[in-house]
């Protein structure tokens, strides 16, 4: 199997401080590479680079992840909907993701979907159970998944943050 994630999609949705951008996105992928090595994954991490002016795709390597930014004015959901339907067996294809309009159009490719909070709690367990110690006496590093509150009803309080690409991709983010 090969995963694709969707990488800002993923950041978003399990980290929930306000560090600089890049830097969310560097332990997002010292994490994942962590794992991903020591169970064998085949994985690829695609942000969005929209934001970003001038320049096509650009194809790197974390240690063992291949990381995608995606061309200027295209969004890492176009990405993986063109890749995905170029392959030429789509049901070896797990695309981890929240967003239901993506995923929606992947299944009509015969690729399966699975969410941020299911792979999250499936990496970690993975990952413990390869150790053979349990998270709590070894404090492993865990993707952490937002839960909403839905008995407060309250908004938290807003942080200001002063990076305009951060607000670019939690605007998309939350869209």
């Amino acid at each position: 199997m090969h995963y694709f994630i969707d990488g800002y999609n993923m950041l978003f949705r399990t980290n929930q401080s306000f560090k600089a951008l890049q830097t969310e996105r560097e332990s997002l992928l010292e994490e994942l590479n962590q794992k991903a090595f020591l169970l064998k994954l085949n994985v690829t991490v695609v942000f969005d680079a929209a934001f970003r002016l001038g320049g096509d795709r650009s194809r790197s390597h974390f240690n063992g992840l291949e990381v995608i930014y995606t061309g200027e004015r295209e969004t890492a959901d176009e990405y993986l909907i063109d890749i995905t339907s170029q392959l030429p067996n789509p049901r070896q294809i797990i695309v981890v993701t929240n967003d239901k309009i993506l995923a929606s159009q992947l299944r009509h490719c015969s690729v399966k979907i699975e969410t941020i909070e299911y792979f999250t709690h499936w990496l970690n367990r993975s990952y413990a159970k390869r150790l053979k110690t349990p998270l709590e006496k070894k404090k492993l590093p865990i993707l952490n998944v937002a839960r909403p509150n839905l008995l407060n009803k309250e908004e938290p309080p807003q942080k200001q943050i002063q990076e305009p690409e951060l607000e670019y991709y939690q605007r998309i983010f939350e869209k």
